[in-house]
């Protein structure tokens, strides 16, 4: 876990107010210490994907919802399709066979 401070040290381009904005505008959800924000990796991961759309990609303020909420879509898809993937890896052969040729289709 890092603090707000250790990565807006680390990351160029972000300040800390910009950063609590976008905490209260709901496009991160570090855990709240006493008078500080802890960042989890996934947290960490998702801050940097913001500051490259907003200043390398140039998506602007109020697009960043629609985007943000698309790639959360696209992430609980991938992470259901692994789900559903380990599931089929655990049945026996015959029944891995059946759903395979029913994916051919």
């Amino acid at each position: 876990m890092k603090t707000l401070s250790e990565l807006v040290a680390e990351i160029a381009y972000v300040q800390e107010a910009e950063v609590t904005e976008w905490i209260a505008a709901a496009w991160l959800h570090p855990i709240r210490e006493e008078d500080r924000y802890l960042f989890s990796e996934a947290e960490e991961a998702r801050l940097r994907l913001i500051v490259e759309m907003r200043y390398d990609m140039g998506v602007e303020t109020d697009i960043m919802p629609l985007v943000l909420s698309l790639l959360d879509q696209l992430y609980g898809a991938r992470c259901q399709l692994h789900a559903l993937s380990r599931a089929v890896a655990a049945q026996p052969e015959s029944v891995r066979a059946a759903i395979y040729a029913l994916l051919r289709r």
